[in-house]
């Protein structure tokens, strides 16, 4: 079963698309699903897009209604917590993660907080998983977050944003395997054509990223998502795939099984 582990839809994007008029536009599941059906795509998992519940709420209801939608990473804000209300929202059951968009956070010891460590907790006390987006100077604290909270998993989108534009970071690669010694984190092989150049990227410029991202977290623990529609300002969803297809050993894991057991997802309705 191949399942795409991280993909947005949005009828408008926020302000932060302004800079980027391919994503201004409205891109719908349907949208997605001729591209889904062409790659062979059994289900999916849908990411929040914007900080905002009634997002997330529209999400659970795409996942009741849509079979191939399996999961949903919604949005609730840090500092009030309801995982209950959320749950019992129309298709709360789809409810698999929890994601904050960190990436754009100013302040470098946020996760450090102990507000926001007792919130990663109590997502992981109603059995949800963090998405974490974020960029390399932020994995550190990352790092810090996954080893105080041991009860909550966590997977780390787009494998932390590594600059692909030129040689690989040394920190970046250090980071990773120490990340990689804690069994409660997974990664996603998502987003990297974006870190790319977007113009001439290849796989072959993926490829030092991908091979560090398996050989420290293994296939079981890596997993496929084409960031659609994000990936569109570098490539069509089928160029992201075969790109993972073309770098990644042990597809079964890394485009289907390992997603299936990190979300705990059922088979396609």
């Amino acid at each position: 079963m191949r399942i795409d582990a991280h993909h947005h839809v949005w009828k408008s994007p926020g302000s932060w698309a302004d800079p980027f008029p391919v994503l201004q536009k409205p891109y719908s599941y349907e949208l997605l699903t001729l591209a889904l059906t062409e790659a062979g795509i059994d289900g999916t998992v849908v990411v929040q897009s914007e900080d905002s519940v009634e997002e997330t709420a529209a999400l659970l209801k795409l996942a009741a209604r849509e079979p191939r939608v399996l999961g949903v990473i919604g949005w609730t804000p840090p500092d009030s917590l309801d995982l209950e209300a959320l749950k019992g929202l129309p298709g709360g059951e789809f409810l698999k993660g929890i994601r904050w968009n960190l990436q754009v956070e100013p302040d470098p010891d946020y996760l450090y907080r102990p507000e926001v460590r007792a919130a990663l907790a109590e997502i992981g006390r109603h059995d949800l998983l963090f998405d974490l987006v974020v960029r390399p100077h932020q994995l550190t604290a990352v790092l810090d977050a996954v080893r105080a909270v041991p009860g909550t998993r966590f997977v780390l989108d787009h494998a932390g944003k590594p600059d692909l534009t030129g040689e690989l970071s040394p920190e970046w690669s250090r980071l990773i395997g120490e990340l990689a010694t804690r069994p409660n984190l997974a990664v996603k092989l998502s987003g990297l054509v974006t870190e790319a150049d977007w113009e001439h990227w290849t796989p072959d410029d993926l490829r030092p990223a991908v091979d560090v991202l398996l050989n420290e977290f293994g296939p079981e623990r890596t997993m496929f998502g084409s960031d659609w529609p994000v990936c569109l300002l570098a490539a069509g969803y089928d160029e992201v795939l075969d790109s993972v297809l073309r770098t990644a050993p042990e597809p079964e894991a890394v485009l289907g099984r390992t997603a299936a057991t990190w979300y705990g997802l059922e088979v396609p309705r």
